[in-house]
């Protein structure tokens, strides 16, 4: 058996697929959309077993933004291995030859996000950390609606760029995708029965990325200022409705249901910005601490959701 590591190639489109369904199950068309709009061989590291594929990590370009500086990087995408291939080190060999590619590139980060909770320690072993949390809430249509409901515009890739550089101005890291990485986001969304909406805050254009699933909306992102978010919510809730929303929502987000939600109001009347003090703690010591409050009980909690690692 020979095994071999190395980039893609076109010819290899039919197996990289296989691949894909076998590992994610996922639809044929969903399956094909990537490929047509986002596959490039000289961005896909494949492992071989007589030539054909049977691991596969594909590194998509991105820019981090680390202390005002752009650094160019790339973000590990849909790493997968075919199950009879599995438990033998060949993804932790892709993952570090992903990383000597980086360094003769120039690229400065890698990015990925564990799809499982238990992945994180995985990856931890091979030097990745974390640096990128979410926070998540579940949300009755009810406390989906204390806001009011925005203007509704068009949400295309140049508002999802001047929203995020708005929202993250002051952030030391972030991750930023060029417009084609966004348009095809928006392609995904649509092909997985979702939608992005775009609405006019008083700070400023936002977007949210959507998700119905029978009762339930999955807010996968969504970007503007805590100031707009009540109304930003309520406008999700009046464009898709549902039984309960699960909005995930930037970890600095002071947004907690209720307890804001007077300040703003009265802040608004007032033609006033309101103001938030975010105190950047440990996720060992939140937990801790929130373990040892009865009133802190309730369906919000904050997640890892990526991991860093510095080719260099």
């Amino acid at each position: 058996m020979i095994d071999l590591i190395d980039f893609a190639t076109l010819e290899d489109t039919d197996d990289l697929k296989h691949i894909w369904s076998v590992c994610f199950g996922d639809p044929e068309e969903y399956i094909r959309l990537f490929f047509n709009h986002r596959f490039a061989p000289e961005e896909t590291l494949v492992y071989r077993d007589g030539g054909r594929p049977v691991s596969v990590v594909y590194m998509l370009p991105l820019q981090i933004r680390a202390k005002h500086q752009l650094k160019s990087s790339h973000y590990i995408y849909a790493a997968a291995t075919l199950p009879d291939y599995r438990g033998r080190g060949l993804m932790r060999e892709l993952l570090e030859r992903a990383v000597v590619v980086a360094r003769q590139r120039g690229e400065a980060y890698s990015v990925l996000v564990p799809g499982e909770k238990t992945l994180f320690d995985y990856y931890a072993k091979i030097g990745y950390r974390t640096v990128f949390y979410m926070k998540h809430l579940l949300l009755s249509v009810s406390e989906m609606r204390k806001g009011s409901v925005l203007p509704r515009i068009t949400a295309d890739a140049a508002v999802m760029i001047q929203a995020a550089e708005r929202c993250f101005a002051r952030h030391e890291y972030i991750a930023i995708w060029d417009r084609g990485a966004l348009e095809y986001l928006l392609r995904e969304t649509v092909a997985q029965g979702g939608a992005v909406l775009g609405f006019v805050g008083d700070n400023g254009l936002g977007y949210a990325v959507l998700v119905p699933q029978e009762n339930r909306v999955t807010v996968k992102e969504i970007m503007c200022d805590d100031e707009d978010l009540p109304d930003a919510l309520a406008t999700v809730a009046h464009y898709f409705p549902a039984a309960e929303y699960a909005v995930r929502l930037r970890s600095d987000s002071s947004y907690e249901k209720d307890a804001r939600a007077s300040v703003l109001r009265l802040a608004k009347a007032q033609n006033c910005h309101a103001a938030a003090i975010v105190l950047d703690m440990p996720e060992k010591l939140c937990r801790e601490r929130n373990a040892q409050r009865s009133d802190r009980t309730g369906p919000c909690d904050f997640h890892r959701t990526a991991l860093l690692l510095c080719p260099q």
